[in-house]
């Protein structure tokens, strides 16, 4: 699943974000109330937050996995996209996709070490 920032103008309002589910792009058409909200959400965590993800991924990565930041990141992204309805609201969305980046980190450290010992 690949996930790249929409440039939506006012005309171009359906467009919440531009995850795609094969060939097709996700609008607000598709999304039922509650996880409209939440993509909303995340979209404006990730215009907001990509820099900080990005920068986080850095700092917790081995450095000779540095280059491989941006795609933990995106993996995050793509994650709490799919984590979205274990969403429970018991710490802020900003709290909860942190966690999940931090894990996302961690789990590719052990992928990372996995696939060097081969």
């Amino acid at each position: 699943m690949n996930y790249s920032q929409a440039d939506a103008t006012p005309n171009d309002d359906h467009i919440l974000l531009s995850i795609r589910k094969g060939q097709d792009l996700v609008t607000q058409n598709d999304i039922p109330g509650a996880e409209r909200f939440f993509l909303d959400a995340l979209d404006q965590l990730s215009r907001a937050y990509r820099p900080r993800v990005v920068g986080f991924c850095v700092a917790i990565l081995p450095a000779a996995w540095k280059d491989e930041a941006e795609d933990v990141a995106q993996d995050a992204f793509v994650a709490a996209y799919r984590n979205m309805p274990r969403f429970r609201g018991e710490a802020s969305i900003p709290t909860w996709f942190f966690s999940i980046v931090r894990k996302r980190c961690f789990s590719a450290i052990r992928t990372f070490k996995r696939e060097e010992q081969r």
